[in-house]
């Protein structure tokens, strides 16, 4: 009769296991394993919560970082690697290559628009002279 205990301690509930699995794929990241569990169940109940945290970690901060570039245009933001493993890592530097993809146009656009502002009335950029035949927007002689 001393080894029922062990037993048990090793010993995953598969009922509690599908019930949080099925909470966790509908998006419910508040759901977790039996904290009291020991023994190998326990060490894989404490694993499982791990992989949830590290999913409810990354899905608020990739909120965040919709907020922050998307809605509020800060677009220096990205994505703030957590404490995840390499995989978790290349999710991440894949949403911060996509956002650098998306924002290097606007940063493009930005300097033409700085340009431009430094046009002076002659249509030419501050410093250029107006070409002979009177064209304008093109420093041909700096």
């Amino acid at each position: 009769m001393a080894e029922a205990p062990a037993v048990l301690a090793d010993t995953i509930d598969a009922k509690v296991l599908l019930s949080v699995l099925a909470k966790v794929r509908e998006g419910d990241f508040s759901a977790r394993m039996p904290l009291e569990w020991t023994g190998v169940a326990g060490k894989v109940a404490d694993g499982f919560n791990d992989v949830i945290v590290a999913n409810q970690m990354l899905g608020a901060e990739l909120a965040r970082v919709s907020r922050v570039v998307g809605k509020q245009g800060e677009l220096s933001q990205r994505v703030v690697r957590g404490g995840w493993g390499q995989s978790w890592s290349d999710s991440v530097e894949s949403v911060n290559s996509l956002i650098d993809d998306l924002v290097r146009p606007t940063a493009v656009v930005t300097s033409g628009r700085r340009v431009w502002k430094d046009l002076t009335d002659n249509g030419q950029p501050a410093g250029c002279q107006p070409h002979q035949s009177g064209a304008s927007g093109i420093c041909l002689n700096p």
